[in-house]
């Protein structure tokens, strides 16, 4: 039988950083002043300093805008948001992110009737970019989420886009770590602490959100960046994980194994042309690892031929921008446990 949270209908804060968004905050604010209209929920804008109209368009449309005087990042912004918020349950949503009505509800449901979850996240699920190249990358993210997301298993990063968390739970954990500042960090920063703490912490498959994915261009540049920052998180806690913070996909980690033998091989056979042959044995096993991948492609693809024929030749990019990211990462975990040596 599930634990009941006594008071049924919380209070709720909807809480929105936001920086140099003022052209997607109206789409953003749909769900969120419509929850406010219903419910009395609270919807507070953070504006990071923007150097555009955000902080008008926000208050034209009738959220509470907290403005900061200079650009501190999302982190800071996010806990001068619950700062300043009132509800038992905080509502954390990015500003290029749209949602259903139904999402914030199904968020905050699940918390209100099951007192074991202290965190849950919603999924992304649509792609509201209409480059070709993000209909790739919206694709990518949900062969991920049909085959790896489960909505009864703990995750280690807290859903920052579009998730909810306890008031109470959120500041036991002090709220986003401020320590890092690179983009993406917080969110698993504190995932991992809620996870130290035994605190519950789940993604939601039904709970729907929409992005705006990058071209595959930005996307292998911010996946260089990104991974390059979060692996010496990780190697503190020998574990790798992916973005959501779910089960690791094996496919995924051979793949990029693959992709690292391949450049290897691709340099012995520079060197030693009696070994030209080798990098063509890991790319054909990258293709037979990937072609479950590709036939979800296939199937699901509505963005034309030209999406499918290219989903192997861009997963090859991502996988050197994985590989480029991770190897950049461990030189800076080794930088930094080597220099105290080096100092005394």
């Amino acid at each position: 039988m599930e634990n009941v949270v006594l008071k049924e209908i919380p209070e709720v804060s909807i809480i929105i950083p936001v920086f140099n968004h003022a052209e997607r905050l109206e789409q953003c604010l749909v769900a969120p002043l419509q929850a406010k209209r219903e419910r009395g929920w609270e919807v507070i804008v953070v504006d990071d300093a923007s150097t555009d109209n955000t902080a008008r368009v926000a208050d034209r449309l009738g959220a509470q805008v907290v403005s900061l005087d200079r650009n501190q990042g999302v982190a800071i912004a996010r806990n001068l948001g619950a700062r300043a918020a009132h509800g038992d349950i905080f509502i954390f949503k990015d500003a290029d992110v749209a949602c259903p009505l139904e999402t914030l509800y199904v968020l905050v449901d699940r918390l209100s009737r099951d007192a074991r979850i202290q965190a849950v996240g919603a999924c992304p699920a649509g792609n509201l970019s209409d480059r070709w190249t993000s209909k790739f990358l919206h694709l990518q993210v949900q062969w991920f989420v049909k085959r790896h997301v489960r909505s009864d298993e703990n995750v280690s990063c807290f859903s920052s886009e579009c998730g909810a968390i306890r008031r109470s739970i959120f500041e036991a954990a002090g709220g986003f770590p401020e320590t890092y500042t690179g983009v993406g960090m917080e969110e698993f920063s504190l995932g991992h602490i809620l996870e130290r703490q035994g605190w519950k912490n789940i993604l939601l498959p039904e709970a729907a959100y929409y992005t705006y994915y990058d071209t595959v261009t930005r996307r292998c540049s911010e996946i260089l960046y990104r991974t390059s920052r979060w692996v010496p998180l990780f190697l503190k806690r020998r574990r790798l994980e992916p973005v959501l913070g779910s089960r690791p996909p094996l496919g995924d980690a051979v793949s990029c194994l693959l992709i690292f033998l391949l450049v290897c091989s691709a340099i012995l056979g520079f060197l030693m042309p009696l070994f030209w042959w080798t990098p063509l044995i890991f790319i054909g096993m990258h293709f037979v690892v990937q072609l479950p991948w590709l036939f979800f492609v296939f199937r699901n693809n509505d963005g034309g031929i030209k999406v499918a024929i290219l989903a192997w030749p861009v997963l090859i990019l991502m996988h050197l921008s994985i590989l480029a990211g991770f190897s950049l990462g461990v030189v800076r975990y080794l930088w930094v446990c080597i220099r105290p040596l080096q100092k005394s």
